[in-house]
């Protein structure tokens, strides 16, 4: 994927050996397939091999969903449900984007 600085940024940061991401990881990985990668990029952050991206962002738990809405320059955290439907809700409230294709 090439990244467009233009577009909102949806940031995963999750850790293999967390039960929860182990969880979240198959609605966020269906959500990343079937948004359109032309209005949105999606990025993932693994606490083991992203350590220092994990530290500059502050990330104290995983996961860690944070969007980037590069209209106003704010990283907004996703506090919903880990469900595909309300992380499309979060992304289109959040930045007036309609994300899926």
């Amino acid at each position: 994927m090439k990244y467009n600085k233009k577009s909102p940024t949806l940031m995963l940061f999750h850790a293999d050996w967390c039960g929860h991401c182990q969880y979240f990881m198959p609605n966020f990985d269906k959500f990343s397939s079937n948004v359109n990668k032309s209005k949105i990029n999606i990025l993932k952050f693994n606490a083991d091999t992203d350590q220092s991206t994990i530290k500059s962002f502050n990330i104290n738990g995983f996961p860690t969903v944070l969007l980037h809405d590069p209209n106003s320059n704010r990283f907004i955290q996703y506090a919903g449900d880990r469900s595909i439907t309300d992380l499309v809700k979060f992304v289109n409230d959040n930045t007036g984007v309609n994300v899926i294709n």
